[in-house]
Formats: structure tokens, C-alpha cells, sequence
């Protein structure tokens, strides 16, 4: 019998932790949000209103007004939102990458997209008093820490405190949320930019290519720590418990039967993330039929495809990872998820397959990055082991081998928004 991931082996995997555990992230502090955004030129009018809780950064929401003798480019926003990335997880020309993607998106889908785009960084003096003030660039750096600055979305967070692994609260949210998917596909089209080397993506490189062993082997050096990060867990190349003894035949099934699949992959940007949090959500008299307002938090973004997306948008929000029961899977969720990117942007048989055959594998990239994180950064090697290594990365795979695992997979590669369930 397949086991399947208890909900406590969850606990730090994709970044959720609990509440007892220390941040790994210092949360903003007022001086240095002052420094920061005076290089956008602009002052925080008082502490912060609130502080994210999310994991691999911090961030929080200022309310701002622009520093005397600077002209705006544009409209100044009242609200800020601060984010703050570790140098090691995030370069300035990764977080500029992130940027022009939002602006392709914006500026491909007109009236179709909403999207809080990030503010120009100011290039002269901040005390500066000439109406000629310059700007240009997206980012600022300060030490071994790099910083973005996005107006605050419009719209209600009603998925602030929800995880990812969580269903929607409707199917009429998963309707909506479905349609924006779509929209955001048929946006990208177009945007060919490298996503280069950096942790923490879900990416496809190592899990489309024909010889997945090749593959990975390939792809992991060119994740900052990750070499390491298995030597130390015992897992290096040679060493008794060599990564491929156990990941291998853990991803064999669901990759030989992607791999027919491969040569009809057609390569486009996704959004990485897509869940009910990183959307805000427009509001209604009546609670669960909201509609999607703006997307945001592209820090995941990537050159995958649409089905590797739209998969990773299924692994996010339709399996109840957290809570598995006897009822794993939010089936009607999922039939108007689908549904509702069919309405918006139909998929060909060819794609539909994709779909299902890259949702076993759409966490592997991550989870084996997310492994470098807690060991290589934070040193934290019983939660790269238990968490990431057992209970994210092979735990979920295991599951996907299982009856309803299975069953998933065959109504998404069969008929995506009809079907099982």
C-alpha cells in the first residue's frame, strides 16, 4: 500500500512553518524602510500597518508620501508594499527579470490583467530639489539584501492566512481564479527571457528532458548549495544513501509516462505559484462568489509551459496535503478551476495530457532547492531531511502513485474540466 504523507511531515515544506518557529527573516524595521524607500522617493508616514508572514523574505505595508522636491514619474500610491530578499535567493537582475514579465503581462493583456507593477528607483541625490530628477531601475540594494517596492493591490486578501495546499473557499472562487490563469497564459506569449540559476523555482529543466537521471544530474549543479546541501544529508554522489538510490525509482513511473509526452511541450512563462493568496479578490454581499481582482508575487515565475503551470496550479490549491482524509482531493473546486480556463483559453488534447502527466513531477525542482535552503542557508539539516526530503519531495511523489493519486492523474490527462470526481 502506498504511504501517504502525514500532515505534520508538511510542516516546513514550501515555506510552512508553524507558529512557534522563529521567522527565518527579520521583519522590516522602520530605519530601514526609511532608507529604502527614500531611494524611491518617497517617506513612510508611520510604522507599519502589517507584516507578511511569508516564508523565504520579508516584506510589509507602509503608508508613504513622496520626499519634498521629487516629482513622481507617475501617480504616487498612498500604500506601499517593502519586500526584502536575501542576495542568495534573489539577484537584482532575477528581481528586474520579474519585472519585465509583469510589464509584458500588462502591457499584452490591456484590460484583461490587473497587476500592482513595481516602482522606479530614483538615480540622484534623495534631498534632490530639481523637478529633473531621474529614474530608473526597479530594485535597490543595501549589503547582502535586495529590495522591491509594489503599490498595494486593490481588492480584499482573503487568502491571507490561508497555506497553499488549501482548497478555495468556493468553486466560484476556483472559477475565477481558473479564468486568470487563462488569461495570464494567453498574456506571456512572447516573453522569452532566461529565468536563470536561483533557488527556490518551480522549474521543468531537469523533469522534461527524456533521461530524467541525466537530467538531474545536469540541472543540480547549477543550484547554489545543492551538491552540498546532499553531501551533508549523507546523499552525494557515491556516498551509501545517494540521492538516486530513493528519487529515482520514486519519479520513474510518473516520468516514463510523461516522456511520449515530451516533444510537444511549447515553452512559455508562468506564474510558478498560482493560489488563492497571491490573488486579491474583489468584493461581493454574499462570501464565496468574490472574483479575482489582481495577481501578484511572481517571485516563482518561470519558463516552464502552460500545462507545468496549470499543474502547478492544481498541486497548489486541489490536493488537501494538509489534511488528507479520506477526501483528498476538492474535485468540485478542480471541475470549475478547469472549467473556468477552458472558457478562457481552450487546451488541446496534446496539452491536456501534459497536464496530468507533469503533476507528479511539478514539485521535484522546488523540493530539491527548498533542500539547499534549509541546509546550505539555514543550517537546518533535520528539516531538510524530514520535511523537504521525506515528506515533501518523496512523500508526494509516493502519493501520486497511489489509487485516488492515480485516479487525479487520468481525469486531468483525460478530460481536465469534466470527468472524475
Amino acid at each position: 500500500m502506498t504511504q501517504v504523507p502525514a500532515a505534520s511531515s508538511h510542516g516546513l515544506a514550501l515555506g510552512l512553518a508553524d507558529a512557534d518557529r522563529p521567522r527565518d527573516w527579520p521583519p522590516l524595521t522602520g530605519a530601514e524602510a526609511r532608507r529604502v524607500l527614500a531611494g524611491f522617493g518617497l517617506v513612510p508616514r508611520s510604522p507599519p500597518l502589517w507584516q507578511s508572514a511569508r516564508p523565504f523574505s520579508a516584506g510589509a505595508l507602509f503608508e508613504v508620501a513622496l520626499l519634498p522636491g521629487l516629482r513622481p514619474p507617475g501617480s504616487l500610491p498612498e500604500r506601499v508594499f517593502l519586500k526584502r530578499h536575501d542576495h542568495r535567493l534573489r539577484s537584482a537582475s532575477r528581481l528586474e527579470t520579474e519585472h519585465a514579465f509583469m510589464r509584458h503581462l500588462m502591457a499584452s493583456a490591456r484590460q484583461d490583467l490587473h497587476i500592482p507593477l513595481p516602482l522606479t528607483r530614483i538615480t540622484t541625490p534623495a534631498d534632490s530639489a530639481q523637478a529633473s530628477n531621474r529614474f530608473s531601475g526597479t530594485t535597490e540594494q543595501e549589503g547582502g539584501n535586495l529590495y522591491e517596492v509594489f503599490p498595494a493591490f486593490r481588492g480584499e486578501d482573503l487568502y491571507r492566512h490561508t497555506l497553499s495546499w488549501e482548497p478555495y473557499r468556493s468553486p466560484i472562487h476556483a472559477a475565477s481564479a481558473g479564468r486568470m490563469l487563462a488569461r495570464l497564459h494567453l498574456a506571456s506569449t512572447g516573453f522569452n527571457a532566461s529565468d536563470g540559476d536561483v533557488l527556490l523555482m518551480s522549474g521543468a529543466r531537469a523533469v522534461q528532458m527524456p533521461d530524467l537521471e541525466a537530467g538531474l544530474t545536469d540541472w543540480l549543479p547549477t543550484q547554489p548549495g545543492l551538491l552540498e546541501s546532499l553531501a551533508q544529508l549523507g546523499m552525494g554522489a557515491g556516498m551509501k544513501d545517494d540521492w538516486r538510490r530513493s528519487l529515482l525509482p520514486a519519479l520513474a513511473p510518473a516520468h516514463q509516462a510523461l516522456r511520449p509526452y515530451l516533444g510537444d511541450v511549447q515553452p512559455l512563462w508562468g506564474h510558478g505559484d498560482w493560489h488563492g493568496s497571491n490573488l486579491s479578490w474583489r468584493p461581493s454581499m454574499v462570501p464565496g462568489k468574490e472574483e479575482v481582482c489582481e495577481l501578484f508575487d511572481f517571485g516563482l515565475s518561470g519558463h516552464t509551459s502552460a500545462p507545468f503551470d496549470l499543474a502547478v496550479a492544481v498541486e497548489r490549491s486541489f490536493i488537501r496535503w494538509m489534511n488528507m482524509g479520506r477526501d483528498p482531493v476538492a474535485w468540485d473546486q478542480l471541475h470549475a478551476f478547469l472549467a473556468g480556463y477552458d472558457a478562457i483559453r481552450p487546451r488541446t488534447l496534446v496539452e491536456r495530457q501534459l497536464t496530468g502527466r507533469f503533476l507528479p513531477l511539478v514539485h521535484v525542482q522546488f523540493a530539491l532547492t527548498e533542500l539547499a535552503y534549509y541546509a546550505a542557508l539555514l543550517q537546518d539539516l533535520p528539516t531538510a531531511r524530514r520535511d523537504v526530503w521525506s515528506g515533501y519531495l518523496l512523500g508526494h511523489a509516493r502519493w501520486f502513485e497511489s489509487p485516488v493519486g492515480q485516479k487525479l492523474i487520468e481525469a486531468l490527462s483525460a478530460t481536465l474540466s469534466g470527468g472524475a470526481g
